[in-house]
């Protein structure tokens, strides 16, 4: 921990090393390579806050609308339609990117899904095609996805989120969040500036922070909001095992949480 705390990783980062550090220890231990018993009890799990992570953010339905009815062409077409399709499937990259003609499919009463299995669990999902905006993406493809790396899905869907904040104004928002290992690197080095607030929190635009896996948390935040299923028919969606997971993909500020839970009161509380 203190060396990856002298190298400058987040606290969300050195835990996830941690716990692959431990996973191998443990795995060692399976196979007869060391027998200290006590080596993976020295491990504890160590509580992430909020204001020690980047900041994770979602789309919302009039953001989502923005970006599906914004005119584009060529790459930054394709790339806005294949991270849509990760907003109305809740997919990873390593799965929304992976879609093929062969995993889609019809239930018994004629229901368009998307069959497949997670790439990173291995959890099978059955993903109903419920806006009709995601059938209309797929046929414009005729369902052969195009294929876009990762790294450039990431800088060219904040170059798009950009333009769009000319219309769509809470895109061009500050949201405070911390920076990454490289961004401060590229801060010591004067290669690279950010801005700061008056209490000097790292600020950066709503549209900085969108990347491909904004699009797995929109999805589920979105649902969530909507009212429309209960949370074990959003983790057969999402592929979730574990309801406190899931719910960590629910990125709503305290202020939306405070407008959710007066317009559930109905003018009554209890």
């Amino acid at each position: 921990m203190s060396f990856l705390e002298e190298e400058g990783y987040a606290k969300s980062i050195a835990d996830r090393y941690i716990n692959c550090f431990k996973t191998l220890i443990g795995v060692a231990e399976r196979d007869d390579i060391h027998t200290n018993h006590k080596a993976i009890s020295m491990f504890k799990h160590a509580a992430v806050k909020d204001h020690e992570k980047t900041t994770a953010i979602y789309l919302t339905k009039e953001e989502l609308d923005g970006l599906y009815n914004m005119e584009l062409v060529g790459l930054e077409e394709e790339v806005r339609d294949v991270f849509l399709i990760a907003c109305y499937t809740g997919q990873r990259y390593s799965d929304f990117s992976q879609l093929k003609p062969s995993c889609f499919d019809t239930t018994f009463d004629g229901k368009r899904v998307i069959r497949m299995v997670q790439t990173k669990t291995k959890t099978p999902v059955v993903i109903p095609i419920l806006d009709n905006r995601l059938k209309t993406i797929l046929e414009k493809y005729n369902y052969k996805i195009p294929e876009i790396a990762d790294q450039i899905m990431n800088r060219y869907i904040k170059h798009i989120g950009e333009k769009l904040s000319k219309t769509i104004t809470s895109l061009g928002e500050d949201v405070k969040t911390i920076l990454t290992k490289q961004e401060r690197i590229a801060e010591e080095n004067k290669s690279k500036t950010f801005r700061y607030d008056e209490d000097g929190n790292v600020v950066k635009y709503k549209w900085e922070l969108i990347a491909t896996h904004t699009g797995r948390r929109t999805c589920a935040t979105n649902m969530y909001l909507s009212k429309k299923y209960d949370i074990r028919e959003m983790m057969l969606v999402t592929g979730h095992k574990k309801v406190e997971t899931f719910m960590k993909y629910i990125k709503l500020s305290l202020d939306e949480e405070a407008y959710k839970l007066a317009i559930s009161s109905n003018g009554e509380m209890f």
